[in-house]
C-alpha cells in the first residue's frame, strides 16, 4: 500500500510539473506575441512598412486568446492601408470586425476601423460600398462628444462628396464639398474640396464651351483634348491633396484655371457671333 501511495505522489508532482511547464509556455507566447506586437507598432509609427507587416504577421503566431489577435489585425490592417495594400487590409479588417466587434477589444479604436474599411473601398473604387460605410461611421461621430467633433466631421463630408461624385451623384456632392469648405476653412480637407468645387464647375463650364462651338470636327476635337488634359490636371492635384501631400509649387494649376477663362471667353464671343449671322 505504501508503494501504491508513494507511485500515486510522484504522478501526481510529474502532472503538477507538466501543468507548470504549459503555464510557462503560455506565457512565453504572450511575452513573444506582445514583443512583436510593439516592434510592429514602432516600425509602422516610423513609416517602415515592409517591417511593420513582418513583425506584425509573427506576432499572429504566438497568441494565446481573442484580444491578442485582434491587436495584431487592428494594426495589420493600418499598415496595409498606409501601403496602399486595399484589399489586404480589407480582408484583415473583416476578420477583425469579426472577432472583435466594436467596443469589445479594450484599447484599440474599433470604430475608427469602419472610416478606414470605407476608404479603402473607395480607393478601389466601389464608392457604393463605402457610402453606407462612411455615413454609419458618421452616426458614430454624432454619439460622441469630443472636442475635433466639428472638423471630423468635415473630413467625413468630404469622403462622402466624393462617393457620390463617383456615383454621378454630382449635385448631392457639391452640398458636401461646400459644406467643408465653408463651416470649417481650417479642415485638412479644405483645399481638396475647394479644388473639387472648381473642377465640377470646369466640368459645367467644358459641356457650355462644346456647345456653342461651330460644328467642325477638328475643332471640336481640339477643345475636346485640351478640357481633357485641364481637367486631368486638376484630378492629379485633388488626389495630392487627399494623400495629405502639398499642392504644386508651380504656377500650373493656376494656369490652367487661367486657361479656363480664356476658353470660356472665346466660346462665348463665338456665340455672339453666331447669333448675329442668324
Amino acid at each position: 500500500m505504501k508503494g501504491c501511495g508513494a507511485r500515486g505522489a510522484w504522478v501526481l508532482l510529474f502532472l503538477l510539473w507538466i501543468f507548470t511547464g504549459l503555464i510557462g509556455v503560455q506565457g512565453g507566447f504572450a511575452q513573444t506575441h506582445q514583443a512583436r506586437l510593439d516592434q510592429g507598432i514602432k516600425f509602422y509609427r516610423l513609416g517602415q512598412w515592409t517591417n511593420a507587416v513582418a513583425e506584425l504577421r509573427l506576432s499572429q503566431r504566438n497568441v494565446t486568446e481573442p484580444g491578442q489577435m485582434a491587436a495584431s489585425l487592428y494594426w495589420l490592417s493600418l499598415t496595409e492601408f498606409a501601403m496602399g495594400e486595399y484589399d489586404a487590409a480589407l480582408r484583415d479588417i473583416k476578420e477583425l470586425r469579426r472577432i472583435a466587434p466594436a467596443g469589445t477589444a479594450t484599447g484599440l479604436r474599433m470604430d475608427d476601423i469602419i472610416f478606414y474599411q470605407a476608404r479603402a473601398l473607395y480607393y478601389l473604387e466601389r464608392p457604393s460600398e463605402a457610402l453606407p460605410l462612411f455615413r454609419a461611421y458618421g452616426d458614430i461621430l454624432d454619439r460622441q462628444n469630443t472636442p475635433n467633433k466639428g472638423i471630423e466631421k468635415t473630413v467625413l463630408a468630404y469622403w462622402i462628396g466624393e462617393c457620390l461624385y463617383l456615383m454621378g451623384q454630382v449635385e448631392q456632392a457639391v452640398e458636401q464639398f461646400t459644406l467643408v469648405v465653408t463651416a470649417y476653412p481650417r479642415s485638412e480637407k479644405h483645399e481638396a474640396a475647394a479644388s473639387r468645387l472648381a473642377l465640377i464647375e470646369q466640368e459645367g463650364i467644358a459641356k457650355e464651351l462644346l456647345g456653342t462651338m461651330s460644328t467642325s470636327y477638328t475643332e471640336y476635337q481640339e477643345a475636346l483634348e485640351e478640357y481633357q488634359q485641364l481637367l486631368s490636371e486638376a484630378e492629379e492635384q485633388i488626389r495630392t491633396l487627399e494623400a495629405g501631400q502639398p499642392p504644386p509649387t508651380d504656377s500650373g494649376s493656376a494656369d490652367s484655371v487661367e486657361r479656363i477663362r480664356e476658353l470660356r471667353a472665346a466660346a462665348e464671343q463665338r456665340r455672339n457671333e453666331l447669333n448675329l449671322m442668324e
